[in-house]
């Protein structure tokens, strides 16, 4: 089956530059490279809402195979989709650095310990969960799983609450659906963060 791609980002107001630069280019190469894809942006405060109704907005057009989950505050390389549609897995991603130190990838490896971060430097890698800033997955995924396919979740173990895509990765856990992290294409990926920059920051370039 050809694959129609559904390119999927939840937004607020505004979305990066760099973002809007790396879509631009991805989109253009999809064009010239045939690949059919669609774009969406779901505008809105609660993030597993905005998750859900693009799933279902997408499911709705029957005619797409997959949605490529990109958030507007990644940079990533024009040939993201087809690079993780050649692996023909149901749930594969990239990883990336969390924005605020202390730095971790957001490829988590056991659901019982969140501290376990994946720190392989090459390859193909089944995870436990990773965050949903570059993935690829199928839609017959979310037509297996049952509604809702994100929320924010209490985890009393930790006295936190985790996130809407260690919510999505749960699921696809108790469905026996493989999360796989491609590592050499998340080299390729950034997370694009913000940083304050203090006088003491010269004095540091000028020492070099």
């Amino acid at each position: 089956m050809t694959a129609n791609v559904a390119i999927c980002t939840p937004v607020r107001d505004q979305v990066n530059t760099q973002f809007a630069y790396s879509l631009a280019n991805l989109t253009s190469y999809l064009e010239r490279n045939n690949t059919t894809h669609s774009v969406y942006f779901e505008n809105g405060s609660v993030l597993p809402k905005q998750r859900n109704d693009l799933v279902q907005t997408v499911l709705e057009r029957s005619s797409h195979t997959h949605i490529m989950w990109l958030d507007s505050d990644m940079n990533f390389p024009r040939h993201i989709v087809n690079s993780l549609l050649k692996h023909k897995r149901d749930v594969i991603a990239c990883t990336y650095s969390t924005r605020h130190k202390p730095y971790a990838s957001v490829a988590f490896t056991n659901s019982e310990d969140l501290t376990q971060r994946l720190d392989a430097t090459t390859g193909l890698h089944n995870v436990w969960a990773v965050g949903m800033g570059c993935v690829l997955v199928n839609c017959e995924v979310y037509r297996m799983l049952p509604k809702p396919w994100y929320m924010f979740e209490y985890n009393y173990a930790n006295q936190d609450f985790l996130g809407e895509d260690l919510y999505f990765c749960k699921q696809l856990e108790e469905y026996d659906i493989e999360c796989t992290v491609d590592i050499d294409l998340s080299k390729q990926v950034t997370h694009i963060g913000s940083k304050e920059f203090k006088l003491e920051d010269t004095h540091v370039q000028n020492s070099v």
